[in-house]
């Protein structure tokens, strides 16, 4: 009886071990520095300081 391939354990190669090991990083990369824009911006749309305190001073400035 044959096994079905979609839960059959491939061997893989080195080249897709990295591959995955390089979005793996990329991956988390790109949300920390996702969770750092959130703060960011919502600590300077509150304080109305750093980069994004002119959000506070007009909210609607990123419009036009």
């Amino acid at each position: 009886m044959n096994a079905n391939p979609l839960t059959t354990p491939q061997p893989t190669s080195s080249t897709a071990t990295f591959r995955r090991w390089l979005l793996r990083i990329h991956g988390t990369i790109l949300m920390m520095v996702a969770l750092g824009s959130a703060v960011a911006t919502t600590v300077g749309w509150m304080t109305g300081a750093g980069l994004f305190g002119f959000m506070r001073r007009t909210p609607w400035s990123g419009l036009g």
